[in-house]
């Protein structure tokens, strides 16, 4: 059984969808974003010019569904049977301030039930980004932790 452990929330907008939403938006497409993509390698820098547009995508309910459910499509596609869905929301909700955190995981958790619904297993890990320092970790555990649902199986600083 194949289980994909590690798939981000953020990189797994399915490339069809970001062009259609930044077409909508009146939103050029970073060239970095294209060349991975491809799967052409990039400097740091600008994989994260390509993660802070995606991410700026994911401004509602409806965009972390559509997230959900591009990572659920490409491990049916792989012939998978669930996955792990790490995610940031604390970037989201705190730092780009752009929804709420339940509209955040009322997407998650409308992606998961589509999910389920295709025979797929998936769970949450909130990731908090160990290169913000301890701090920064308790802050996203502090925003998380009231009302976490049961869907979020773990937390990482990875």
């Amino acid at each position: 059984m194949l289980i994909d452990r590690h798939c981000h929330l953020e990189g797994s907008l399915d490339p069809a969808w970001v062009r259609s939403e930044s077409a909508r938006r009146g939103l050029a497409l970073p060239a970095p974003l294209e060349a991975l993509w491809r799967g052409e390698a990039v400097a740091f820098e600008a994989f994260i010019e390509a993660f802070l547009f995606g991410s700026r995508l994911l401004d509602s309910e409806a965009a972390i569904r559509e997230a959900v459910g591009a990572a659920a499509r490409r491990t049916k596609a792989a012939g998978g049977a669930g996955f792990d869905l790490w995610m940031s929301p604390a970037f989201l909700v705190t730092h780009l301030k752009q929804l709420s955190l339940d509209a955040f995981w009322r997407g998650v958790e409308a992606g998961f039930a589509d999910a389920a619904a295709e025979g797929l297993r998936a769970c949450a890990v909130v990731d908090a980004v160990n290169h913000f320092g301890p701090a920064h970790g308790h802050a996203v555990l502090e925003l998380v932790e009231r009302d976490l649902p049961p869907f979020v199986a773990g937390f990482s600083t990875g």
